[in-house]
């Protein structure tokens, strides 16, 4: 990871942070003097998963500079989503969720500089499991 974080800083690219762990994460924001960007993640405070980035993690973010995706996966959109089981009529899941995990990024960023809409675009062939 470190040497990823080199060379990324060397060449003058773009980290993105999505599927770093939470150790991972923090060895990249200390150490990378290039841009990061979050891909896809949502707030644990709306729906706690282990892809959720923190409060603190969306601050670090946003201190980069860096804008964080909204989801579109369900089970990152509304609590209790089981795939394969869940479907969204049933579970309220729909855009305005997405709205709201957007929403408290801002909250905490003071703007709306830091948000868009991600999704993980392998998972759309997937039954029930993004919007």
């Amino acid at each position: 990871m470190f040497l990823r974080v080199k060379v990324v800083s060397v060449i003058n690219a773009t980290n993105r942070l999505t599927y770093n762990s939470f150790f991972s994460f923090w060895q990249a924001i200390d150490n990378l003097d290039g841009h990061v960007w979050a891909s896809h993640n949502n707030v644990p405070a709306l729906v706690d998963r282990n892809r959720q980035f923190t409060d603190e993690q969306i601050k670090a973010l946003i201190e980069k500079g860096a804008v964080i995706g909204g989801a579109l996966d369900a089970w990152m959109m509304v609590p209790g989503w089981k795939r394969g089981v869940s479907m969204p009529k049933e579970m309220n899941c729909h855009l305005e969720v997405i709205i709201n995990h957007m929403d408290y990024i801002c909250q905490i960023a003071g703007n709306t500089r830091n948000i868009g809409i991600g999704s993980d675009w392998t998972v759309l062939s997937e039954k029930n499991n993004a919007i």
